[in-house]
C-alpha cells in the first residue's frame, strides 16, 4: 500500500461558505446522500473557477471533523509531478477519497488503469466514498479507456452552475467580511462588470484593495478602486 502525501487544504474550503444559488440540489444530494454514504459515487463538472476545489476539500473537511474520527484525502491531479499511479492504491481503506481536475490525465494510460482498479476496490469495499471533478463532463473525456468510462458513468453526476452576478457578489462580500473589510453592494457590482475576471480572479483583486485599504487607511469606494487598479 503506497499513500500520497497529504496536501493541505484552505480552511476557508467549507460547505457553509459555499455560495448555494443554482446550485441547491448539489449541497443537498452532498449533505444527505454523500456524506451518510447513501451514494458511494459522484462526478462533479464545471468551468474554471466554477467551485469544484471548493466543494472537494469540504467534503473532506467534513468527514474529518471531530465527530467522525474518519479518514479523508483530497488528491489534485493538477499536481501529476507530485505523485505516481501506484499513490491511488490502498485508498480503498479511506472513508472518502475526492480526485481533483481528472481530466489530466486524459491519454495517460498507467493513470487511467490506476483509477479503474481503485473503483473496483471501492466497489468491493462498499465503504469508500469517490468523489471526482473535472472542467469537463465524463461523457466528454474522449482520451478515457473504455473500461474506465464505464465506471464513470455509475457516477451520481451533477454540473456546478456557474454563480450569476448576485452570487459573485455574495462571495466577495463574505471573503471581505472575513478580512474585516466592506465591501458594499455598489462596490462590488463595479469590480464584477468593469473587471470581468472570473470569481478567482476576483478574489485576488479584492485582497489586493484590502491590503491597499489598509496601507492608506480608506474605505473601498469607486474612485479609491480605480486608483488602486487604475482603470
Amino acid at each position: 500500500m503506497q499513500l500520497p502525501l497529504p496536501f493541505s487544504l484552505h480552511e476557508d474550503f467549507r460547505l457553509s461558505n459555499f455560495c448555494s444559488l443554482d446550485n441547491e440540489n448539489l449541497l443537498h444530494h452532498i449533505k444527505t446522500s454523500l456524506l451518510p454514504r447513501h451514494d458511494r459515487l459522484l462526478y462533479l463538472w464545471g468551468g474554471h473557477a466554477s467551485g469544484k476545489t471548493h466543494l472537494l476539500q469540504s467534503i473532506i473537511h467534513e468527514t474529518q471533523c471531530a465527530a467522525t474520527h474518519n479518514r479523508g484525502i483530497y488528491i489534485p491531479f493538477s499536481q501529476l509531478d507530485s505523485i505516481l499511479p501506484a499513490n491511488l492504491q490502498g485508498l480503498d481503506g479511506v472513508d472518502v477519497v475526492c480526485l481533483d481536475d481528472i481530466e489530466k490525465i486524459q491519454g495517460l494510460a498507467l493513470w487511467q488503469e490506476a483509477l479503474f482498479g481503485l473503483f473496483n476496490s471501492v466497489f468491493d469495499n462498499k465503504h469508500t466514498v469517490l468523489v471526482l471533478s473535472s472542467n469537463i463532463s465524463s461523457t466528454g473525456l474522449d482520451d478515457f479507456l473504455p473500461d474506465l468510462k464505464s465506471r464513470l458513468a455509475l457516477c451520481t453526476t451533477f454540473k456546478i452552475n456557474e454563480l450569476t452576478d448576485e452570487g459573485k457578489i455574495e462571495v466577495m462580500q463574505n471573503h471581505a467580511l472575513k478580512r474585516g473589510l466592506t465591501l458594499n453592494k455598489v462596490v462590488a457590482e463595479f469590480l464584477i462588470h468593469r473587471i470581468k475576471r472570473n470569481l478567482d480572479d476576483l478574489v485576488d483583486i479584492l485582497d489586493r484593495l484590502d491590503a491597499a485599504s489598509l496601507a492608506y487607511k480608506r474605505r473601498l469606494t469607486i474612485p479609491f478602486v480605480k486608483e488602486v487598479l487604475d482603470v
